[in-house]
């Protein structure tokens, strides 16, 4: 049995770490919300003209490969790795 100074000792210390668990997903959120701001704010113009060439590429993956849910997945992988080597080379 434990003693009523360890209890209050481990009470305290739940309470503390609760305490900065709440801080922390708060500053987490903080921190999420600036770096959307700070998205908001960029010039994405180059990105907008990607997606416009690749949106064609996309739609006749899905359509090819429609009830093929596996294939259709290692096409859009394959597809993402070619936009971002291209996103690279901006």
């Amino acid at each position: 049995m434990t003693s009523f100074n360890e209890t209050m000792k481990l009470k305290e210390q739940g309470e503390e770490n609760i305490y900065f668990a709440r801080r922390d997903r708060e500053l987490i959120v903080a921190l999420h919300l600036k770096n959307i701001k700070k998205f908001d704010n960029e010039d994405h113009s180059e990105f907008e003209e990607l997606k416009t060439s690749y949106r064609s590429e996309l739609e006749k993956l899905e359509q090819s490969h429609k009830d093929e849910h596996h294939l259709l997945s290692e096409r859009y992988r394959e597809l993402f790795a070619k936009i971002k080597k291209s996103i690279a080379g901006h």
